[in-house]
């Protein structure tokens, strides 16, 4: 792999992944140090019903599934 793509295009990847993380980290933390313990369990419920919503849409995309019409379910 040429040195110039990975400098290019797998180093900045990386690194905004390893922000990502250590962000999600960082906001994990405070909620627990704050005491809003509940409040991580409401946005991780929250986050689970975004994903199964994105899953049903690409279910939708595929023609897999006939509920609703796509521009509605995006």
């Amino acid at each position: 792999m040429p040195l110039k793509f990975t400098i290019r295009k797998i180093i900045p990847f990386v690194l905004i992944y390893a922000a990502l993380i250590i962000s999600a980290a960082a906001l994990h933390l405070f909620f627990h140090s704050a005491g809003y313990k509940g409040t991580l369990r409401y946005l991780g419920i929250i986050g689970s019903v975004l994903i199964l919503l994105s899953f049903v849409y690409s279910l939708r995309k595929r023609k897999i599934i006939n509920l609703g019409k796509a521009k509605l379910l995006l």
